[in-house]
């Protein structure tokens, strides 16, 4: 464009001359020659503009194609190398240095973004990301630049969900990927009070839980057989309480503030437990199964 300009104020001023040197020439010449030059400037720059729209919108389809390829390779869990990951940090644009964070998100209706525009959302607020759309998941790996920044995009995340979302733990190396996104998978899956967003537990028990499902859920159902006979609500009730129990260091106290009961009803629902499960929360090896297959029943709810 800065060509053509430069080129039709030649073209104006080299008529102007004529105009001025040639008497026989009248005003009204001039104008249609003024106004044929003007027409033509805008047909050359109508022109060049739909083709470079044209160019910009295939590139940007091409470079999209590329995209969620890579991120599928990614997220697949099959790239080792380290250069390879290196370069494909560089094409998804992502730092290649960690941490990172995966992100499934449970898409409304199949095909359709659970998180429309999440990408560039991100990137105003200095986050970078690469995503993916599956027919049923949104699908992100998000570099985390700084210790504000998972606060950011965990209110984000929120802010945008109107269905579930699940975020992996914090991981350094990119051949990780595969394994985050199936914590991201576990997580969005679980059971969470009072928000669409919930985060994978990285704990030993939390990891522990879920290396091998088949494996785990089979060791809680023969744990909690007895609690799995009882009515839904009760069986709740006893596992919310344990698991209180648990994350208050053992506090009866503690956990009947957080349950708003009378200890003794927290006493009561451990006996209980305690009872069904055969398992003593007073000997180390017995607690150690009924805090896993807790922790298993969390991160892989039980189906009635």
């Amino acid at each position: 464009m800065s060509a053509y300009r430069v080129g039709i104020h030649r073209m104006w001023r080299a008529i102007v001359e004529l105009y001025e040197g040639r008497p026989e020439i009248g005003r009204a010449a001039l104008l249609r020659a003024t106004q044929r030059m003007w027409e033509a400037q805008d047909a050359y720059t109508d022109a060049m503009s739909a083709a470079y729209r044209e160019q910009t919108v295939a590139r940007l389809l091409e470079n999209e194609v590329e995209r969620v390829a890579l991120t599928e390779h990614l997220l697949s869990g099959r790239v080792t190398d380290e250069r390879t990951l290196w370069e494909i940090a560089d094409l998804l644009q992502v730092p290649g240095h960690g941490p990172y964070l995966v992100v499934a998100a449970r898409c409304p209706v199949i095909g359709k973004q659970a998180l429309p525009g999440i990408a560039n959302k991100l990137r105003s607020v200095d986050i970078y990301s690469a995503w993916r759309l599956s027919p049923d998941q949104h699908i992100g790996i998000v570099q985390l630049r700084s210790a504000t920044t998972r606060p950011t995009l965990l209110e984000l995340l929120q802010r945008l969900s109107h269905d579930r979302v699940g975020v992996s733990a914090p991981f350094e190396d990119l051949a990780g990927t595969g394994r985050a996104l199936r914590y991201a998978r576990i997580a969005l899956n679980s059971r969470s009070e009072g928000s669409n967003v919930t985060q994978f537990d990285d704990s030993v028990l939390g990891i522990a839980a879920v290396t091998e499902p088949d494996v785990t859920t089979a060791l809680a159902d023969r744990v909690l057989a007895g609690l799995n006979r009882l009515p839904s609500d009760d069986r709740r009730m006893l596992a919310d309480t344990f698991n209180s129990w648990v994350d208050h260091g053992g506090s009866v106290t503690e956990a009947a503030a957080d349950l708003v009961c009378h200890p003794n009803t927290v006493r009561h629902r451990l006996h209980r437990i305690e009872e069904l499960t055969g398992r003593s929360a007073s000997q180390p090896r017995e607690l150690a199964e009924l805090c896993l297959a807790f922790e298993i029943d969390v991160q892989l709810p039980h189906v009635d």
